[in-house]
C-alpha cells in the first residue's frame, strides 16, 4: 500500500512539472485594445496626427511690458470682444509720469503767454523808437537796439511753442506706457487659458504666455502630413477627422488652406520610424463642433485624406481660406 501511494505520489509530481513547463512555454496574446483603433472610410488614404484649434488659430496674448500683475478682469470661459480690458500691471509710476507731464505742459503753457506778452512789449517800443527816429528825437543806435530786443523776444516765443510742442509729445509718450499697463483682446473670443496671477511678476518673453483667446464657435484642425506623403495631398479631396476613443461616427472636413512651407516634425511617437530630421506638410482644415462627443481645443484627432481621386490644384501652393 506504501509503495502504491508513493508511486501515485512520483506520478502526481512528473504530471505537475509537465503542465508547468507547458504553462510556461506558451506565449501570451496580444492584449486586447481598450478602445477599437481608428479606421479610414477610404480605400486610398493618407493619415495624419490633427491639433484643435480656435477658428483662425489660437492667439497667444503676453504683457507689452514687465511689471506685477495688478488685476486680472476674465477667467477661463469668459467671452471677450475686441478691445476688452484682460489683465493690468501695476500703474503707479507710469500714472504719477503722467501727473508730471500734464504739470510741465501747463507751466509750458504759461511761458508761451509771458513770451507773447513780451515780444508785443518789443514790438511797441521798436515802433515808438522808429516814430522817434523820424523825428529826430533819438538815435540810430537806440532804435536798431530796439530792433534787436524785440527779434531777441520772438526767438523766445519761438523757442518757447517748441518746447511746448516737446512737452505735449512727452505728454503722450507717458500716456502711451500707461495705456501698455492695461492689455486687451484683440479679437473676439473665448478665453482658453490664463496661466498669470494677481501679484506675479510678467514680462515680455518668447517661451510663455500669459492668456489664450479663440473663437471657439467653430473649429479647424492642424494636420501634419509626413513629407513622403506631401505631394499625395488635394485641396479637392475629402477628409474625415475621428475622435481617439471613439469607433465610428467620422467628422466631414472642409479645405481651409495648406501652409506653403513644410516644417520640423513636433510631434513624436516613440518608434522607431521617428527622425528628428523629418519634416511635415501642415494642412488646416474646418469643421463644426458636434454635439456628441464633445471635442476641446488641443484635442488630438485622427485625420484621413482621401487619395483615390486627384484634384487637379497644386498641393504645395497656398491657397486662400474657403469662404463659408
Amino acid at each position: 500500500m506504501t509503495r502504491i501511494l508513493t508511486l501515485l505520489a512520483a506520478l502526481l509530481g512528473v504530471l505537475s512539472c509537465a503542465w508547468l513547463a507547458y504553462r510556461m512555454d506558451r506565449q501570451p496574446g496580444p492584449p486586447e485594445p481598450l478602445t477599437e483603433p481608428p479606421t479610414a472610410p477610404f480605400k486610398d488614404f493618407v493619415s495624419g496626427l490633427g491639433s484643435v484649434e480656435a477658428d483662425n488659430g489660437n492667439v497667444m496674448i503676453d504683457s507689452r511690458k514687465d511689471g506685477i500683475v495688478y488685476k486680472i478682469h476674465v477667467k477661463v470661459g469668459d467671452h471677450v470682444r475686441v478691445g476688452d480690458p484682460l489683465f493690468e500691471l501695476e500703474s503707479d509710476s507710469a500714472r504719477a509720469l503722467v501727473v508730471s507731464r500734464e504739470t510741465e505742459l501747463a507751466v509750458l503753457e504759461a511761458t508761451i503767454r509771458i513770451a507773447e506778452q513780451k515780444v508785443n512789449e518789443r514790438r511797441d517800443i521798436a515802433d515808438r523808437h522808429k516814430v522817434l527816429r523820424a523825428e529826430n528825437v533819438n538815435s540810430e543806435v537806440e532804435l536798431v537796439q530796439a530792433r534787436f530786443q524785440l527779434s531777441e523776444a520772438e526767438a523766445q516765443l519761438t523757442r518757447a511753442k517748441s518746447e511746448l510742442l516737446l512737452g505735449k509729445a512727452r505728454l503722450n509718450e507717458a500716456k502711451t506706457a500707461l495705456e501698455q499697463v492695461v492689455t486687451r483682446t484683440p479679437r473676439d473670443g473665448e478665453i482658453l487659458e490664463v496661466n498669470i496671477r494677481e501679484g506675479e511678476f510678467t514680462a515680455p518673453t518668447l517661451e510663455g504666455h500669459c492668456m489664450i483667446v479663440g473663437d471657439t464657435r467653430r473649429l479647424q484642425v492642424r494636420v501634419d502630413i509626413d513629407e513622403d506623403s506631401a505631394s499625395r495631398i488635394s485641396p479637392a479631396a475629402q477628409a474625415v477627422a475621428q475622435v481617439r476613443g471613439v469607433a465610428g461616427n467620422p467628422i466631414p472636413l472642409r479645405f481651409k488652406r495648406i501652409q506653403p512651407t513644410l516644417v520640423p516634425k513636433r510631434n513624436f511617437t516613440g518608434g522607431a520610424k521617428d527622425r528628428v530630421d523629418t519634416r511635415v506638410l501642415q494642412v488646416v482644415y474646418t469643421f463644426d463642433r458636434p454635439a456628441s462627443p464633445p471635442i476641446y481645443v488641443g484635442q488630438l484627432l485622427d485625420v484621413f485624406v482621401d487619395c483615390g481621386q486627384r484634384g487637379s490644384d497644386s498641393a504645395v501652393e497656398p491657397s486662400s481660406p474657403t469662404k463659408q
